[in-house]
C-alpha cells in the first residue's frame, strides 16, 4: 500500500469513528425519548403496568430524563403502588425541584402510605409553587384531617373550591370530615353540591340519607336513600339507611323490606338489623 493510500485510508477510518461516536452519544436520548413516548400513550390508554415498563427503559437509558419520573410515578399511583411512586418523585424533584404538580403526586402517595405529616409537607410545597392548584389544596387537607387539624383543613378545602368550583372531590371529602365532626346541616350543605356537580354520585346520596336521618329529617333522609339504590341497587348500606328512616317513620313493613335486603345484599349488616329490631320491639 503506497503512503498516499494509507493516509486516505487513515483519514477514511478516523471520520468513521467520528460518526460512530455521535450515534453512540445521541442514540441513548432519542431512544430514551421513543420509550417515554411509548409510556405516555400507554398511560393516556390506561396501561399503566406496560407504562411503568416503558417509562423504565427511558430512564435506563436517559437518568436524567426527568419526564419520564414524572409519567413513571404517576403510573405508580394508578396502580397503588405507593411507595415506589413516592422514590420516583424524589428522582424527579433532584432532577427538577420546581414542578408543583410532582409535588402533589407526592403528596398523594405519602398519604396513601398514611405519612401524614410529609404528605402536608410535600403540598404545601406545591402550593407555595402554584398557588392555584387546587388538587394540591385538596390533598393538603386531607392530610391536615387525619392529623386532627380540623380548622386548616376546613381552610384548604375552601381554598380548593375556590379555585375550582366544581371540584367534586374536595366537596365530598369536606362533608365527611364535617360528618366526622357531627356537624350535619353543614355536611348536607357540601353534599348538595356534590350531587349538583355529579347527580350520580351513589356516595354522596347515600352519606346525604345517613345525614339527614341523624338530623331528624327521615323523609328526606328515604329519598336520598332512594336514589342511591336507584344508582347502584346493591349498596346494601344506602338500603340499610332507607329502611333505618322507615323505620323512625314509623313504616315498620316497609322499613323489614328495606332491612331485609340489605342483609341479603351484605350478611355481615345482620347484627346491626337485629339490635335495631329489638330496639323498635323495645319501644312498643
Amino acid at each position: 500500500m503506497t503512503r498516499s493510500r494509507l493516509v486516505l485510508c487513515l483519514l477514511v477510518l478516523g471520520g468513521l469513528l467520528v460518526v460512530a461516536g455521535q450515534l453512540l452519544r445521541f442514540s441513548g436520548p432519542r431512544r430514551a425519548e421513543a420509550y417515554f413516548n411509548r409510556g405516555a400513550a400507554l398511560e393516556r390508554a390506561k396501561k399503566y403496568a406496560e407504562a411503568c415498563e416503558q417509562y423504565a427503559k427511558a430512564v435506563e437509558l436517559n437518568p436524567r430524563h426527568a419526564a419520564a419520573y414524572w409519567g413513571w410515578a404517576g403510573s405508580l399511583t394508578e396502580l397503588g403502588r405507593y411507595a415506589e411512586a413516592s422514590e420516583k418523585c424524589a428522582r424527579y424533584v433532584a432532577l427538577d425541584p420546581h414542578n408543583a404538580r410532582v409535588y402533589c403526586i407526592w403528596g398523594s402517595a405519602l398519604g396513601s402510605l398514611r405519612k401524614w405529616p410529609e404528605a402536608c409537607e410535600e403540598h404545601a410545597k406545591a402550593v407555595e409553587i402554584e398557588p392555584r392548584l387546587a388538587e394540591a389544596w385538596q390533598g393538603w387537607a386531607a392530610a391536615l384531617a387525619e392529623l386532627g387539624r380540623y380548622a386548616e383543613a376546613f381552610e384548604k378545602y375552601a381554598k380548593a373550591v375556590e379555585i375550582n368550583p366544581r371540584y367534586e372531590r374536595a366537596y365530598f371529602n369536606w362533608s365527611i370530615l364535617l360528618g366526622k365532626l357531627d356537624r350535619q346541616a353543614e355536611e348536607c350543605e357540601k353534599l348538595a353540591r356534590v350531587v349538583e356537580i355529579n347527580p350520580r354520585s351513589v356516595e354522596a346520596y347515600y352519606h346525604w340519607s345517613v345525614s339527614l336521618g341523624q338530623l331528624g329529617r327521615y323523609a328526606e333522609s328515604c329519598e336520598k336513600a332512594e336514589r342511591a339504590t336507584a344508582l347502584n341497587p346493591r349498596l346494601a348500606e344506602a338500603h340499610m339507611s332507607w329502611g333505618l328512616s322507615l323505620g323512625d317513620l314509623g313504616k315498620r313493613q316497609e322499613a323489614d323490606e328495606k332491612l331485609n335486603k340489605a342483609v341479603e345484599l351484605k350478611p355481615d349488616l345482620k347484627p346491626v338489623v337485629d339490635g335495631v329490631r329489638m330496639g323498635w320491639e323495645e319501644k312498643k
